[in-house]
């Protein structure tokens, strides 16, 4: 069965659903693209350098070109560029709470890195997604897993950053 818009969207809603995020934090994370995404990247690269406290963020560099490879593929196969906002917004979001924790960010810059190194070069594969809609299932898994592990951070650092507060 080949991926159609409405599989993205499907995956869109279970995100909206099972992450306890408000509106206007939704709202973000649509409107977040890959430059707003290195604005935020270089906001928090300034404040380290303040602070003396500075991390690799290079390491961000595979993921963010696997994902900015993964959105050019979406847009040829599906037309529409709008789903690759909920990967660059709760990234974002992610980076920017985990700031705060040099320990959590270190983890979750080794993680980024893991995923980007996984994730095929599919710019090269660009022509075959274009003429083999079966492919698209590749893309809705692809984009299902990165979903869902954002799901997960966002649900640990929720409840890190409710902690912190309470305490």
């Amino acid at each position: 069965m080949a991926a159609t818009a409405s599989d993205f969207k499907r995956a869109v809603d279970a995100f909206r659903k099972n992450t306890d995020l408000d509106e206007a934090e939704m709202a973000d994370f649509e409107l977040t693209d890959l430059q707003t995404l290195r604005q935020a990247i270089n906001t928090i690269q300034n404040k380290q350098a303040q602070n003396k406290k500075l991390m690799y963020m290079k390491r961000l560099e595979p993921f963010l070109k696997s994902m900015e490879d993964y959105g050019k593929v979406l847009e040829v196969f599906l037309n529409v560029s709008k789903f690759i906002s909920f990967v660059w917004g709760p990234m974002k979001y992610l980076l920017l709470v985990a700031s705060t924790f040099s320990e959590a960010l270190n983890s979750l810059l080794d993680a980024y890195q893991q995923i980007g190194e996984q994730i095929p070069q599919l710019l090269q594969y660009q022509q075959i997604f274009a003429t083999s809609p079966h492919m698209g299932t590749i893309l809705a898994m692809i984009y299902q897993d990165i979903l869902e592990f954002h799901r997960e951070a966002l649900k640990y650092f929720k409840q890190r950053s409710t902690v912190i507060h309470l305490g």
